[in-house]
């Protein structure tokens, strides 16, 4: 079964990152197995219980985001996905942002080029903490881990989340 595709444009400018790309060596298969099957089941959870959760439309105020629409899903465990529509020019990115105890553990970006030919490019960021473990790219290739293609692009999933965060949190104390 094909998983939903979602995407981010880059920020403007470098956003700080905690986010650390491991390399595959790094981590025991077993563990990365669990890592994964665990993530998996999350991300299932969320997907199945997604119509009955609270939702809230808004816009992105500012950050490399700004004027994005975004779509918070959420439930009593707080924010558990975040949907970021970003249209500019030619391109069109949408990302879906994962949640578990505010922390991101699977991002899916995609970006839509509309220049002549129609493409798009896919990634999907699997984390565990503040660890990228793996990264998978438009082709459906597992990418190696450590690069700075991957690094950068975790960057831009990490400065989306935490926007993303940032504006659910103030929305949603500001709500009645």
């Amino acid at each position: 079964m094909r998983q939903p595709r979602v995407f981010m444009l880059p920020p403007a400018a470098p956003v700080e990152s905690s986010y650390r790309v491991v390399g595959a060596a790094e981590i025991a298969p077993a563990v990365l197995q669990k890592i994964l099957g665990d993530i998996r089941i999350e991300y299932g959870n969320i997907e199945q219980s997604a119509p009955a959760m609270l939702r809230l439309e808004d816009v992105m105020p500012n950050g490399s985001v700004a004027g994005a629409a975004v779509t918070f899903l959420a439930d009593a465990n707080g924010l558990r996905k975040a949907v970021v529509r970003h249209t500019g020019g030619s391109r069109e990115v949408v990302e879906e942002l994962f949640f578990r105890h505010d922390s991101l553990f699977f991002a899916f970006r995609r970006t839509t080029f509309r220049d002549g030919a129609e493409r798009a490019l896919e990634d999907r960021f699997y984390l565990s903490g503040e660890r990228v473990v793996r990264w998978q790219n438009s082709d459906g290739n597992l990418a190696a881990l450590g690069g700075s293609l991957p690094s950068r692009r975790a960057t831009w999933i990490h400065g989306s989340a935490m926007q993303a965060l940032s504006v659910w949190r103030e929305r949603s104390q500001s709500s009645p």
